[in-house]
């Protein structure tokens, strides 16, 4: 009875992480609703089949355990900044957040059951992302092309209504940078299930299969508007091409020049942006006035102006967990831009607001994180850390919305469950990839 019991729980588990994948392209609401489902489960049926009271699996591999470990500090130490908050009450409200990294700690140190089976994970991610697709689209052709059949149950013109606009593929249901960042891990998962099909239908089958799938998950990209996922998609190919070459010497070649002229690039594209000599060039900063404008890129080089140019009120210590944004506005106010703290901007960089929040020795802390995940899960890390770190770039997606902080999460189970290979419905912890 007891056996049944733990096979059955262990089914929903297993059952509920597949739920989790299917809701990730859609609204935090049910993303949020998932993820609770999925963690409880996935500690009931640890603590009912006695997993938790065992000797952690984890410790025997403690470079997979790290970035875990990582995140669980990084979040203590949000928590410790509440003391010295400019708004101590935002801090502690704001550690909801934080809640997620340390409830997926488990997942490093005990594993997941055995009833897990990779390649049905990965299947269903991308499977999730091509549906999520194909729904967005008959929506929003749907929204264009009948736009009399609307206004008979809605009054006034569809761009006023929450959630909805024509001008927008996902509805505004879903952040074009979020659902992006679901579609990269969708790639991740594409190339992850390679090695499984090309010895059963051989070379020419699974790449073309392949290809035809990484181009509509790209066309998603596309559509949604994400220019910074469309940058992770460039490096994601650009190091799964040079993976392909055999020859150890000539890949690390490959890699090394593909890296100089990405760089290169984002030199001279970044060095043309007016902006950029004033943000480069601190001395330029009080000559050069701030610029009006409101595109993306204007924007982010406002804020990173005024943050940076502030750098030594935070530096040491930071303003307190969750305050930066409350700490920006007033720096806003000094500047005159209304729209910026009447839209209460936050940094649109993960980086910076860790910064600005506890200090910059926390700052290099959380980054080492990232760079920790090739060191642990190696290649199928660095394609994990791509995505995350230039995610982080433009967006607060590790401490802003709850959807990214699930993203992060899932995308830490995925790597864990990819690289601990489960075939057959069995856990095979010497098996790696």
């Amino acid at each position: 009875m007891y056996k049944q019991t733990v096979d059955i729980l262990q089914k929903i588990n297993y059952f509920a992480f597949f739920l989790l994948l299917l809701s990730l392209p859609y609204p935090r609401q049910l993303i949020s609703v998932t993820w609770l489902i999925w963690i409880i489960s996935f500690y009931v049926e640890g603590l009912v089949s006695g997993r938790f009271f065992c000797r952690p699996a984890g410790l025997n591999n403690r470079k997979q355990l790290l970035p875990f470990l990582g995140l669980v500090i990084w979040a203590a130490w949000n928590l410790l900044s509440s003391l010295w908050a400019l708004d101590s009450y935002l801090s502690i409200t704001g550690m909801s957040k934080m809640i997620p990294y340390i409830l997926t700690l488990p997942v490093a140190l005990y594993g997941l059951n055995e009833q897990y089976n990779t390649k049905t994970c990965l299947k269903v991610l991308i499977i999730s992302c091509l549906i999520s697709i194909l729904v967005y689209s008959f929506t929003f052709y749907w929204l264009q092309n009948s736009q009399l059949a609307v206004n008979k149950f809605y009054s006034g013109k569809i761009e006023n209504f929450p959630f909805l606009s024509v001008n927008n593929f996902t509805l505004h249901i879903k952040h074009h940078f979020y659902y992006g960042f679901v579609m990269c891990m969708g790639i991740i998962a594409l190339f992850s299930l390679r090695k499984h099909y090309e010895t059963r239908y051989g070379r020419f089958l699974t790449y073309t299969c392949m290809c035809a799938i990484l181009a509509l998950l790209i066309i998603g990209i596309i559509w949604s508007g994400s220019r910074q996922t469309l940058v992770s998609v460039v490096a994601l190919l650009s190091v799964a091409l040079t993976r392909l070459i055999s020859n150890r010497k000539l890949r690390h070649t490959v890699g090394v020049l593909i890296l100089a002229v990405s760089l290169c690039l984002a030199f001279v594209l970044i060095t043309k942006h007016p902006n950029s000599k004033a943000l480069i060039t601190p001395s330029e900063w009080l000559e050069n006035p701030i610029s009006k404008k409101n595109t993306p890129v204007d924007v982010r080089t406002n804020i990173w102006r005024i943050a940076l140019s502030n750098a030594k009120e935070y530096s040491l210590y930071g303003v307190g967990y969750n305050n930066s944004q409350a700490y920006l506005v007033e720096k806003y106010k000094e500047a005159d831009l209304k729209e910026f703290y009447t839209r209460k901007f936050g940094s649109h960089n993960q980086f910076l607001t860790v910064w600005i929040e506890i200090g910059l020795l926390a700052m290099i802390l959380f980054t080492a994180i990232w760079l920790l995940l090739p060191y642990g899960y190696k290649k199928t890390g660095l394609y994990f850390a791509i995505i995350i770190l230039l995610g982080m770039t433009t967006e607060q997606c590790a401490s802003g919305l709850i959807e990214g902080v699930i993203n992060i999460c899932v995308s830490l189970v995925l790597l864990k469950l990819i690289y601990n290979d489960k075939e057959n419905d069995k856990y095979l912890k010497t098996k790696q990839i």
